[in-house]
């Protein structure tokens, strides 16, 4: 085994220096450059080219994303994760796209494990680790669009009291929230979904659609005060107890958000307090040293 290591990695750093060399010598483009042409290039129907391995992996994608039910329930739930994450890509293609890179993997590791089988451990792990890393991803994208719709409702539940004292048209209330331009990119997107259902349909299930659509418990509970405005009960206590609440939760996410300041940047902080204090120590300490000085003169 140390035979074939010894052997195995000159080969590979011999045969990457040399291609290295051509392609310079070459003046061949380098990874991003041909990315950028092949994303240029278009066939016929519209897609970009791409490379042989894209178009092989594309379509692999298309067929193990057969084996997955688009009415089932992860389904569903990963294609709300897509929706808020900004992906109009398919679910089940999504999903095939996860299980292919495991998939792959295996052929690798398996002709790897008779001579180097630490290094097909590596390779299993390195496709899962890829696989959970992409999960993630989109579980931190949905995470930062509900943060960002919820970021906005106390602001939103605060404009809606004030205006219920003089007028209890919701329609007409969000059409001019959205208008001011006070609500975030991603709530200002899901208000106008909901005020256009609303005029297609019936109000109450429109709000009912946008807390499905979001998931969060903070705009849940915004949704109940709003049916309850369009069922015509009197909700102003109900939005004022919302709004503090809402208040609260918001100054508990900024001291969340300041207590999760990395330590390097507190150590700077405080070396750039003791530099600003070392600077008033001196200039006071010239200005003692002038002032006595000009007594003993």
């Amino acid at each position: 085994m140390t035979t074939f290591l010894l052997f195995f990695f000159p080969v590979i750093l011999g045969v990457s220096g040399l291609y290295l060399f051509l392609c310079d010598l070459c003046g061949a483009p380098d990874v991003r450059t041909r990315k950028v042409l092949a994303s240029l290039k278009k066939t016929k129907a519209g897609r970009p080219c791409g490379t042989p391995l894209q178009k092989a992996s594309d379509y692999l994608a298309q067929k193990l994303s057969r084996l997955f039910d688009p009415a089932s329930t992860r389904s569903r739930e990963l294609q709300l994760a897509l929706t808020q994450a900004g992906i109009s890509e398919n679910v089940c293609l999504w999903r095939a796209r996860g299980w292919l890179i495991p998939l792959i993997s295996f052929l690798p590791a398996a002709v790897l494990f008779p001579f180097v089988p630490v290094l097909s451990v590596l390779v299993l792990s390195a496709a899962f680790i890829l696989s959970w890393h992409r999960l993630r991803s989109l579980r931190k994208k949905t995470e930062a669009f509900r943060e960002d719709i919820e970021s906005c409702l106390a602001d939103f539940v605060l404009a809606l009291r004030r205006r219920m004292d003089y007028d209890r048209d919701l329609e007409g209330f969000l059409q001019d929230y959205i208008a001011g331009g006070r609500p975030s990119k991603a709530f200002s997107r899901e208000l106008s979904v909901t005020l256009a259902d609303m005029r297609s349909g019936n109000p109450e299930s429109a709000m009912g659609r946008l807390a499905l659509r979001v998931g969060s418990p903070a705009l849940s509970d915004t949704v109940r005060g709003l049916q309850a405005l369009l069922r015509g009960d009197d909700c102003s206590f109900y939005l004022d107890t919302l709004a503090s609440r809402l208040a609260d939760r918001d100054e508990d996410r900024m001291r969340q958000a300041a207590a999760k300041i990395p330590k390097r940047v507190r150590r700077l902080s405080v070396a750039l307090l003791l530099c600003f204090m070392a600077q008033y120590l001196a200039v006071i300490a010239g200005v003692l040293l002038t002032s006595l000085g000009g007594m003993f003169a």
